[in-house]
């Protein structure tokens, strides 16, 4: 009878599946910590973003008050009589004023009514 040939295993055995589960785990590890990362990135960059926000609201505030003061009555006098121009306010008469035809029920048709309209600024609040 012949002899079997049995070979002698050294060292360390690991089983396959176990491996297997081992190495999705530590990609699993991996994916999270890279994940983490990315959103401090992004947290950071937002954070910078919305500094940067507040700072274009704040000259945009700024500029709209030093709008306001530019178009006052006294400074647009101050303006006309720095360049030597002579102007007067316009009589009742003068003033044209125009009105939006979807306010009237009959179309196009430009009529006044006893309802007045004043143009306006609305804002629109976001991320406040």
């Amino acid at each position: 009878m012949a002899r079997r040939n049995r070979k002698k295993i050294n060292g360390f055995v690991f089983p396959v599946p176990l491996a297997g589960i081992a190495v999705i785990l530590m990609t699993l590890a991996l994916v999270y910590v890279w994940l983490g990362c990315r959103c401090e990135s992004v947290g950071k960059d937002i954070k910078k973003l919305e500094a940067e926000q507040i700072s274009l609201k704040k000259k945009c505030h700024n500029e709209e008050l030093r709008w306001a003061q530019m178009k006052s009555p006294r400074n647009i006098e101050k303006s006309l009589a720095r360049n030597g121009l002579v102007m007067t306010w316009p009589r009742r008469d003068q003033v044209v004023r125009l009105y939006d035809a979807e306010l009237f029920d009959d179309g196009p048709a430009l009529r006044v009514t006893g309802r007045r309209s004043y143009a306006g600024m609305g804002r629109i609040a976001m991320h406040e």
